[in-house]
């Protein structure tokens, strides 16, 4: 039987443990004073959150070698998912270094000179009084009076996370690929009426028209229990998501812009250590390829130009070329694609009709189409007029033939020139067939014409071609000294 002793003593026992436990969980961890600082390397020294969920430091870029992001990443899972980054644009090297100054943030090359700043004094009085990591994710910087002068969460990069607002003031962007974080081709901002997704011009940051106009409002939440929810004019809050899910408590969460443009609400078990990854609980557009050929007509599309875009079961896009180009970057098939052929000058006449239309052919594809961008419109043809219309216009890349069952055995052939934009597969969709001007087998470019040449140079090229083969290709000191005659 216990005894009494041992009774009194279990609140003492209980207290103590739990301050050791506390003790431990917060190891590590202080505010950030003035002064401090940390160097980019790779000792994994960070400014850390109580618990222990979160961590600010240098993290290495993952494309480029001996780089660094300044950034906020999940501390407590094996691939260190990074959520905020400062210099996404501009990796910095080894020995760099960000220190909490009087008037905020700032990181030096090791030379000394300023890259980034976190802009929380504009006047320079020197007002700050420390800064913290905290358990929600947010990096917050304090002035002398306990007001937060700045914040990781008024200025986001791709990711928001439970407790996290977006206004009119603040924009999400999207991550240039999987292993660049430096600013991509989408964005989540607010309009003057209402949250869109939209593309935009990577040189100048100017939106294009939005890709989808998700709901009216001015501000989105996600809240502490994992939900989004968008507050309307009227002050009411409606939720977005997720839909008939009920967010489990031992999970982490995070929604992300991603990089194909698919806005996506992950969750991650606490519970399930080593094989757990992040999994999709919500994601919008349903359909990005559908999209774009609905609203967007301007910009690339989701995979670049002069591709074909098809929707897999999480709503992003299978990227791939038509026939006759080929990618772009082949790690990357979201940039685009290139023709394996394009149309020279020399392949033209003065009319603009082709040169020896005998070296090119028209390649067929169905379920496929580029919706915008038409130039020519040739109506009331059958296919083989289609066809060779496009054979002999130089302009010509691609020729569409609507169904000609549905105009007494004749259709439109719309013709479109290079770049071809926002390319969907749709079987249920599309019945055009599209036909794809390639060169032939074997054909090779038109050499231009050589304008105007000297006489020694004409002299030069019959001597180089009239060379003989086994000395051409055994003795290159015989030809370089041929060509200085």
């Amino acid at each position: 039987m216990m005894s009494s002793l041992a009774v009194v003593r279990n609140p003492l026992l209980i207290l103590l443990t739990s301050f050791f436990l506390l003790a431990a969980a917060q190891q590590g961890f202080r505010n950030v004073s003035v002064g401090d600082f940390l160097h980019a390397d790779d000792r994994n020294v960070t400014w850390k959150s109580p618990s222990g969920d979160f961590e600010l430091g240098f993290h290495r870029a993952p494309d480029q070698q001996d780089r660094f992001l300044l950034a906020i990443w999940f501390a407590q899972i094996p691939n260190k998912t990074i959520v905020w980054s400062a210099n996404g644009d501009n990796p910095v090297e080894i020995k760099s270094r960000i220190e909490l100054t009087s008037n905020g943030l700032v990181l030096r090359a090791p030379s000394g000179m300023e890259l980034w700043w976190s802009n929380s004094t504009q006047d320079g009085t020197g007002v700050v009084s420390h800064a913290a990591m905290l358990d929600t994710g947010n990096f917050v910087i304090t002035g002398r009076n306990s007001d937060n002068i700045w914040e990781s969460f008024q200025n986001p990069t791709d990711t928001i996370l439970p407790g996290q607002e977006l206004s009119l003031n603040s924009t999400l962007s999207s991550a240039f690929s999987a292993t660049s974080y430096k600013k991509g081709r989408f964005q989540l901002r607010f309009t003057s009426e209402s949250l869109v997704l939209n593309q935009i011009d990577v040189d100048t940051g100017k939106p294009f028209e939005f890709y989808l106009n998700i709901t009216d409002g001015s501000r989105l939440i996600f809240n502490k229990s994992g939900y989004i929810l968008i507050r309307k004019s009227s002050g009411s809050l409606v939720e977005l998501a997720p839909n008939n899910t009920v967010p489990k408590q031992d999970s982490y969460y995070r929604a992300t812009l991603g990089f194909d443009g698919v806005f996506t609400l992950y969750s991650y078990s606490k519970t399930s250590y080593g094989g757990a990854t992040w999994a999709s609980s919500w994601y919008i557009p349903k359909d990005i390829c559908a999209s774009f050929v609905n609203l967007a007509p301007l910009g690339s599309g989701p995979c670049g130009y002069n591709s074909i875009c098809q929707p897999n079961q999480d709503g992003r896009a299978t990227c791939r070329c038509p026939n006759g180009f080929s990618v772009l970057n082949a790690k990357n098939p979201l940039f685009g694609c290139r023709p394996n052929y394009q149309t020279y000058p020399e392949d033209c006449n003065e009319e603009g009709s082709t040169i020896r239309e005998d070296r090119f052919e028209l390649s067929t594809m169905q379920f496929v189409d580029w919706p915008f961008g038409d130039y020519e419109l040739v109506q009331s043809v059958n296919e083989i007029e289609c066809i060779r219309s496009c054979l002999v216009d130089c302009i010509c890349a691609v020729a569409f033939l609507n169904p000609p069952e549905l105009n007494n055995g004749t259709g439109d052939c719309w013709k479109k020139k290079l770049p071809l934009t926002s390319g969907w597969f749709n079987q249920d969709q599309i019945k055009t067939k599209a036909f794809i001007k390639v060169l032939k087998s074997g054909e090779s470019p038109l050499s231009p014409p050589n304008p105007n040449p000297s006489k020694k140079r004409q002299n030069q090229a019959t001597l180089i071609l009239s060379y003989p083969e086994e000395r051409r290709d055994g003795d290159e000191s015989a030809l370089l000294l041929i060509q200085r005659t």
